[in-house]
């Protein structure tokens, strides 16, 4: 007779499992599977302190369309991930650094539904090789059928390439209902990681 005071403690006591990862081979064990070339030069996938990671040089790039849910309207998209980078310019030049990105699509994919970027979705590490969280937070607007989500390296006028790598690796897009949620998210998926790796 105990029974439905057991299942609500152990209820109460069992770790809240965060939404789903809509992104497909975000930790690129699959290689290139899922995912697109978004610019001319084609990025690569490389062993990173032996897992893979998705490389970019030259100003190359990834992209993947991901099906959003049904009533995902007025939700928020978690995008996460880990970056690092081969070059580090001084006054905050972006050349060669990596970055997150997310637009929404609607069903046809022929048009883009643009919302303002919130946070750091650039890497600015300290120095070389530092790997470290980059984010941002989208709200899903009216319309929207598939999250656009895209890689890439960075690049400020003026200021070419060099052909040094821009890294990436443990890419997700999840989806909360609140904000706060969605914040908590990122600060739980950040402190995964020891900070420089």
């Amino acid at each position: 007779m105990f029974a439905p005071a057991i299942a609500l403690a152990v209820t109460m006591i069992a770790p809240q499992l965060p939404p789903p990862n809509l992104v497909e081979n975000g930790d690129a064990r699959a290689g290139e599977i899922h995912w697109e070339a978004s610019r001319r030069e084609r990025g690569t996938v490389e062993s990173c302190n032996g897992s893979p990671c998705f490389v970019m040089r030259n100003g190359a790039g990834w992209m993947q369309f991901i099906p959003l849910p049904p009533e995902s309207t007025g939700k928020f998209v978690v995008l996460v991930a880990r970056a690092s980078t081969e070059r580090v310019l001084p006054d905050r030049n972006i050349t060669g650094l990596p970055y997150i990105n997310g637009a929404f699509a609607t069903a046809t994919r022929r048009n883009y539904l643009y919302v303002p970027l919130r946070d750091s979705r650039t890497a600015h590490p300290p120095r070389e090789n530092y790997w470290m969280t980059i984010s941002d937070v989208l709200t899903v607007p009216r319309g929207a059928a598939y999250i656009w989500l895209s890689l890439g390296q960075g690049q400020r006028k003026g200021t070419p390439h060099n052909g040094s790598a821009a890294r990436v690796r443990d890419v997700e897009a999840r989806m909360f209902d609140t904000l706060a949620a969605a914040d908590a998210y990122i600060r739980s998926y950040d402190r995964l990681y020891e900070p420089g790796k």
